[in-house]
């Protein structure tokens, strides 16, 4: 924790900035009955829930919280949490990589140089308060689903995409489509200009190779910038067409973008007011 001790500190009150007490992560230790190859073989959402930390058994305010699980025939299982106000998906797999790196050689060259960066000159602060942060938090619940697609399918669809699509623009576009299509099943009253938006968060750290210095790809934070792909609700769903969208999408973030709209806050206030009931809006993460 030493060397990502603001993940050792406490979220504070205001949502916006972390207070480094060195108040500590909370670590659990589970025993599981059962095996590893028992949940490898049927993997069910509602077990695999219980392997992660329970809300009520951490604190509010803490940003990281790791739970230890012990199956019957000796194996272990290792699950992390984070508060997204203070890491992304790639600032926690960078910490998690670090810890395993650490644990195994303990004279490992300095990996951890430059986890805390500061990007002040590039994201400079600004009066934030004013962006009720309560906006973006959905009323409804939410439910799991586990799809999987083997390699054969996903290199088919690339194929027909065009190969410049990634796996993952695919996988987004099949998703994105069932999204829109699953709309218009349910609902025939929907404005006719009514848009479909997908938001992906897009990882800026590797494109900052004109800045002097570039952000380090181990930084912690949330050093990302969303993609925003809009498709007419009333046009027929197109999976190739949706694949090119997120594509574009894709392509059209750059450093200097980013700059410019966090300059006066509309990277922040970006999303207020879409979220009307002629818009619909899917994060593909």
């Amino acid at each position: 924790m030493t060397h990502y001790y603001p993940f050792a500190g406490r979220v504070h009150q205001d949502d916006y900035s972390i207070l480094c007490d060195d108040t500590g992560a909370t670590f659990i230790e589970a025993k599981v009955s059962g095996d590893v190859s028992d949940l490898l073989k049927s993997p069910q959402n509602n077990l695999i829930e219980q392997l992660v930390p329970q809300q009520q058994c951490t604190t509010s305010h803490e940003i990281l919280s790791v739970q230890l699980n012990h199956f019957n025939c000796g194996g272990v299982a290792i699950s992390v949490g984070f508060r997204h106000v203070v890491a992304d998906a790639v600032a926690a797999a960078y910490f998690i990589n670090t810890w395993a790196t650490l644990a195994s050689s303990p004279t490992a060259a300095d990996i951890t140089h430059n986890v805390v960066y500061d990007c002040i000159s590039i994201f400079p602060p600004q009066e934030i308060s004013r962006v009720p942060i309560n906006h973006i938090r959905s009323s409804q619940g939410t439910s799991l689903k586990r799809f999987v697609s083997d390699c054969s399918n996903i290199s088919a669809l690339r194929q027909e995409f065009g190969n410049q699509t990634t796996r993952f623009q695919v996988l987004a576009a099949l998703v994105w489509g069932a999204v829109i299509a699953a709309k218009r099943a349910t609902n025939h009253e929907y404005e006719p200009n009514a848009m479909s938006i997908a938001t992906l968060p897009i990882n800026l750290r590797n494109k900052t190779d004109s800045l002097s210095p570039p952000i380090p790809d181990q930084c912690i934070g949330n050093i990302i910038s969303p993609a925003l792909a809009f498709c007419p609700i009333k046009d027929t769903v197109d999976y190739k067409i949706l694949a090119t969208k997120l594509q574009e999408s894709i392509s059209r973030i750059n450093m200097e973008s980013v700059k410019k709209t966090s300059a006066d806050g509309s990277r922040l206030l970006r999303g207020r007011g879409t979220s009307k009931n002629t818009n619909q809006r899917i994060a593909v993460l």
